[in-house]
């Protein structure tokens, strides 16, 4: 069973990353380009570059380009910060991509060296190297090739052919920053390994080109596991602390990577629409504002948005009108749903009602201090964004009980059908409403009662005093303002027409047709295929030989301990305390940069070493937990028998 467990972990782990890698450019929402949610790549130091422009920025953290693109793409970031160079590759690539100026500073890269007196020499001949390169012109030249030129035209010297008259240099790169590092099939290409095969042959060094995640790159430069590295470090002062830059190979500026604006992407207009078909809502507002706007539209009514939106996909209509809010909470859960910019109608104010009594009238006073407040203090848009996102762990419904009643409790009268202002959770109340009537009474100190009824009844439950106030997306109108009292405005509406995506819209690919394409492209067409064999039979050796070496480690430790030896058992438990308790990249980080630090060892040895040592110490405890289930009279009778204890143990107890 632990053989299994193991094995098949371990292949898991390698086909669930292959996947994730091959398939991450898929159609998915759009991020605002106004947003502050902030991808960083691990390692780079955009995030100190953001947090000065952008102090709030809400930074979320990710190992490769393609996994920000991929982010960016669902919506669960903003933007990215980006140099220049892959960012021209990335806008290429991906035509729902757009760069912006976000003001950050502009970088520079430089080789990496170690902090010793080897790695001064060899920066010091580097830096001699590189000037030439830059007097002659020839770097622009390199420059020019990698960031604009032809792929058929970006090819390397043969370095492997090198005759390494002076010895052979190992050179790390992530190989994920294309076009500064990147994989071609199984080769890494670039521009940072052009020059160092163009310093290499220069010299009369041989060259090995190795990759390492980002991260990890210093870490290995730090401890001697490489020579030097070419991956697109920024300079900083504080990375001069640990390692030895070499002079900027290039200088530019970062660019903030955002999604391209729907009004980019939209292929139809209002114009186009006015006389095709268009769902609406029976007896919403929408229906009154497209019969104004398109009086020669075909109208389809419907009960709900779901409804139009499955009848959008399945081409019985072109569009369908519905507010603003309900389209962005749509867009949330369906990547292939926009809308038209332009609104059609005029906007609508959305706030709380209240009585026309002196008691309302306070109440409602109290209500309008707390939005002011809330809007200055950007509580207002934190809960929006909530509610809008794609981020489900984030719409959740408010404990009612937990409000501390010290002013007495509330009584709100709600539709709980009016989604996203509010709709039931688990058959709770929740939504825009609900939390920002919760954040109310929570600063105000007042309990909270939700009276749930239909849409109809709740004006009139406030004229006649039965609840104390409403709030369930109420839009204002002049009628409405006669009998009741409305708050300032919670929300602003505007009824817009929903579509498509360009792609699904204009019967573009389908699902399969772009799964294909993305099949083709990544693991045919670039020969990504390898890459993945090459990773599940590192894994399946991985595996074989842990399972080999552990079961010997482990039977071997427990012969040594088997018969009470006080200081092998001691140290056993020890050893086991500290293995099983550790996670086991901890376990694999610490033997590859810590206790073999200083050795050239394969980053698979170490993986068999620290796998070795996990399933030893699991085969150890089986045994003694195996042995121990013995009953005390099979070693009496076998000793009875004549049998030594050494006979005893292999021809009856471990049977």
């Amino acid at each position: 069973m632990i053989r299994k467990r193991i094995g098949c972990l371990a292949l898991c782990l390698i086909l669930f990353c292959g996947i994730c890698s091959a398939f991450a450019d898929g159609n998915s929402a759009a991020g605002g380009p106004g947003g502050k949610r902030i991808g960083i790549q691990m390692g780079s130091v955009f995030d100190h570059l953001v947090l000065e422009v952008i102090p709030d920025a809400e930074l979320s953290y990710f190992n490769s380009m393609s996994d920000m693109v991929a982010a960016l793409e669902t919506g669960k970031i903003d933007a990215f910060p980006c140099d220049e160079p892959p960012m021209k590759l990335l806008l290429t690539e991906n035509s729902r991509l757009a760069s912006r100026d976000a003001g950050l500073e502009a970088v520079e890269y430089g080789a990496v060296f170690t902090k010793t007196d080897a790695g001064e020499t060899l920066r010091d001949e580097f830096n001699g190297w590189l000037a030439n390169l830059k007097a002659s012109g020839e770097l622009d030249r390199i420059t020019v090739k990698w960031t604009e030129g032809k792929e058929a035209d970006k090819t390397l010297p043969d370095y492997e052919s090198f005759p390494a008259t002076r010895g052979t240099l190992v050179m790390l790169t992530a190989g994920t920053f294309a076009p500064m590092n990147y994989f071609r099939g199984e080769e890494i290409v670039g521009m940072d390994v052009e020059l160092a095969a163009l310093f290499c042959e220069a010299k009369g060094y041989g060259l090995t080109v190795g990759a390492a995640n980002f991260e990890g790159i210093l870490s290995a430069i730090q401890t001697g596991k490489a020579d030097f590295s070419l991956s697109s470090f920024t300079i900083t002062e504080e990375r001069k602390q640990s390692i030895l830059f070499s002079d900027p190979y290039y200088s530019g500026h970062v660019l903030m990577a955002v999604m391209k604006k729907d009004a980019e992407l939209s292929a139809l207009t209002q114009e186009q629409l006015k006389d095709k078909r268009i769902g609406v809502m029976t007896g919403s507002v929408q229906v009154m504002q497209v019969e104004k706007l398109f009086p020669n539209a075909k109208l389809f009514y419907f009960n709900s948005d779901v409804d139009m939106l499955s009848a959008l996909r399945a081409g019985k209509i072109d569009a369908y009108a519905s507010a603003i809010a309900n389209v962005k909470y749509m867009m949330a859960e369906n990547p292939d749903l926009m809308f038209l910019e332009e609104g059609i109608g005029e906007t609508m104010d959305i706030g709380a009602v209240f009585p026309k009594t002196d008691k309302g009238r306070e109440l409602c006073a109290e209500f309008n201090a707390f939005l002011s407040k809330i809007k200055e203090n950007g509580v207002q848009e934190e809960i929006q964004n909530a509610w809008f996102g794609v981020d489900e762990s984030r719409r959740l419904a408010p404990d009612l009980e937990s409000l501390e009643a010290t002013k007495g409790t509330l009584r709100m009268a709600t539709d709980a059908t009016i989604v996203p202002f509010v709709y039931l959770i688990n058959g709770e109340p929740a939504g825009i409403d609900i939390e920002t009537v919760y954040r109310f009474c929570e600063e105000y100190g007042y309990g909270l009662q939700v009276v749930q009824m239909d849409f109809s009844g709740i004006i009139p439950s406030v004229l006649t005093g039965k609840v104390d106030f409403a709030s369930s997306g109420i839009a204002y109108t002049a009628e409405r303002a006669e009998s009741v009292l409305f708050s300032d405005p919670t929300f602003t509406s505007l009824s817009v027409l929903a579509v498509l995506r360009p792609q699904e819209a204009a019967g573009g690919p389908s699902f399969w047709d772009t799964l294909a394409e993305s099949f083709e492209k990544t693991f045919i067409r670039e020969e990504r295929w390898k890459l993945f064999t090459d990773g599940v039979v590192t894994t399946l050796v991985i595996t074989a030989l842990a399972i080999l070496f552990g079961t010997l480690l482990g039977f071997g430790v427990f012969m040594l301990c088997r018969n009470g030896n006080a200081v092998a058992n001691f140290i056993t438990r020890i050893c086991i305390k500290l293995v099983q308790g550790m996670p086991a990249v901890v376990l694999l980080m610490i033997l590859y940069y810590i206790i073999f630090g200083n050795v050239s060892i394969s980053g698979v040895v170490v993986a068999v070493i620290g796998f070795t040592l996990t399933f030893g110490s699991s085969v150890y405890s089986l045994l003694k937990l195996g042995v121990g289930t013995i009953e005390k009279g099979q070693y009496e009778a076998a000793y009875a028998l004549g049998c030594s204890r050494k006979k005893t143990f292999f021809k009856i107890i471990l049977p």
